[in-house]
């Protein structure tokens, strides 16, 4: 059995934003994110603990024909409640 490393950083948070509304076929592309809808643009919001999961998320992002806006690498936390996946 794998133990925990107790000493792991917190992942980064990293927001994403997108054009349009991404729908629920693509958002199951991007479990353990929520996503904020605006006018005009999404905002995904989730946990990347790392380089390699980071670049695999720009990869889903082009592989669900997502227009990429802006990507934000924000401190260690969790995502909030008050986002609203759609």
């Amino acid at each position: 059995m794998v133990s925990a490393d107790a000493s792991a950083p917190e992942p980064a948070v990293v927001e994403i934003r997108v054009t349009g509304v991404v729908g629920e076929l693509s958002m199951a592309s991007f479990e353990g994110f929520t996503s904020v809808v605006e006018p005009v643009s999404t905002t995904l919001r989730g946990p990347v603990r790392d380089e390699a999961e980071l670049a695999d998320l720009v990869r889903r992002v082009r592989d669900a024909g997502l227009d990429l806006v802006s990507l934000r690498v924000t401190e260690g936390g969790p995502t909030t409640d008050q986002d609203e996946r759609r």
